[in-house]
């Protein structure tokens, strides 16, 4: 079958084998830490392997170099570091979610050592694209992006990607609390799921896949993800537009004005910081409701004249098109050794790497394989202390007995649900 084929029958991730040809495949930390010359950055610090959910609002946030970053790794730290205080064993820093145009405004031409080329994407560049580098333990809770497909290059080390299909979004105990546009998060904590809680999630199906230097991930729209770094990791991806886009900028647009909106009229009543992600800036209703107008002119415009926006994921199969893809288990699939916690060291994955298999007319592609809830609690070494008698549902009587901040947080979730702005979102643009 040819790709587009290919790509429509599997309907999930897929890991691309050595196929980002540009200079940006060999940055390590030491040769960004160079190229960033002692520039202050904001990191996030969290706590490895928490118990609970861990979002961005429970976490520490300290400027640091590159270099603080990488002699703090390696253990070798000077108090002038402003990483010093933190221990590495029981916590992680991630040098996250940098949009490379601010991370190189002085080194503008930087940006070209990026191209996505090789995936159809021609005008694509480091101007579209995010960095991330983290040390080992570091992760992005789970979640699923609202716009467009994502493609993730990985540069340096190892990182593990736990996903889930958007058929599994009614599992997942989905919330825009705490917020950030274009994120649509989940209460669960993938790694130690409390199943006895969330139990519908025993009802989803897990996709697994360490991502190795050199590969990159492709992760199709509204794919749940939760990404660990197995090391320290370097990582670059770019957010690409769909034409579909535009009616889920109405979405965001709606859920933008319903979260100010009530952050609004309880912040004098309640402490409304942790509803609100630290890089995200909720402006005052006017302002919103401008965001929602241009959105819904913006839709209207495409549907009453046609959609002229370049077709990205189009572009994207194109460029496979004349390809020869034969899924089988041997060639796609991508094995999860149950007994191995850690990946292969990155010098031994590229060595096994058949470039043989890439050719002219065929390209080294992979499919990220599901496994059964049981092989995936297995994996992650899922262990629940089962208590003895009607002790549990005890436990769950006591959950009902909330605070009023407790409350009144579960009613701004319950408001801001995906399947209540799915339903705004239908009545407002049916509004004549």
């Amino acid at each position: 079958m040819d790709f587009k084929d290919f790509i429509s029958q599997c309907n999930g991730p897929l890991i691309f084998n050595n196929n980002l040809n540009c200079p940006a495949i060999e940055w390590t930390p030491q040769v960004l830490t160079d190229l960033l010359n002692n520039k202050m950055m904001k990191c996030k610090i969290g706590p490895k392997n928490p118990e609970d959910t861990v979002f961005e609002t429970d976490c520490l946030y300290l400027n640091v170099t590159l270099r603080d970053f990488i002699d703090w790794c390696e253990g070798n730290v000077k108090e002038s570091n402003s990483l010093a205080e933190i221990d590495k064993e029981k916590f992680f820093c991630y040098v996250d979610y940098k949009y490379m145009p601010d991370l190189f405004e002085d080194s503008p031409d930087l940006l070209e050592s990026v191209s996505w080329d090789s995936f159809g994407l021609c005008t694509r560049n480091g101007k579209d694209c995010t960095i991330w580098i983290g040390s080992e333990g570091a992760f992005t809770p789970c979640h699923y992006d609202t716009y467009g497909f994502n493609l993730v290059a990985q540069i340096y080390g190892s990182k593990r990607w736990y996903l889930f299909p958007p058929s599994a979004t009614k599992y997942m105990y989905a919330t825009r609390i705490p917020y950030e546009e274009s994120s649509v998060f989940s209460e669960i904590n993938i790694k130690q799921p409390d199943i006895l809680y969330y139990t519908e999630f025993q009802k989803s199906q897990p996709y697994i896949v360490t991502l190795e230097p050199g590969q990159v991930l492709y992760v199709p729209k509204h794919w749940w993800h939760y990404v660990e770094c197995l090391n320290t990791t370097v990582s670059i991806n770019t957010w690409v537009e769909m034409k579909d886009d535009n009616e889920t900028r109405v979405k965001e647009a709606i859920t933008r004005v319903l979260i100010s909106s009530l952050v609004s009229d309880f912040q004098e009543c309640f402490d409304t910081q942790h509803w609100i992600n630290p890089n995200e800036e909720v402006k005052n209703c006017p302002v919103n409701i401008g965001y929602l107008h241009k959105a819904v002119t913006d839709l209207k415009l495409s549907t009453t004249h046609g959609n002229q926006e370049m077709d990205n994921f189009k572009l994207f199969c194109d460029k496979f098109k004349s390809l020869q893809v034969t899924p089988s288990s041997d060639n796609m699939s991508e094995s999860l050794d149950l007994n191995r916690k850690r990946p292969k060291m990155s010098s031994e994955y590229l060595k096994n790497t058949d470039s043989s298999e890439t050719t002219n007319n065929s390209v080294n592609i992979k499919q990220v394989q599901s496994y059964s809830f049981k092989e995936y609690l297995e994996f992650i070494g899922y262990s629940q202390v089962k208590l003895p008698g009607n002790e549990q549902q005890e436990i769950k009587a006591d959950l009902c007995l909330k605070s009023e901040t407790d409350l009144t947080k579960h009613l701004v979730k319950s408001i801001l649900k995906p399947e209540v702005i799915n339903i705004l979102t239908k009545s407002f643009l049916d509004f004549k």
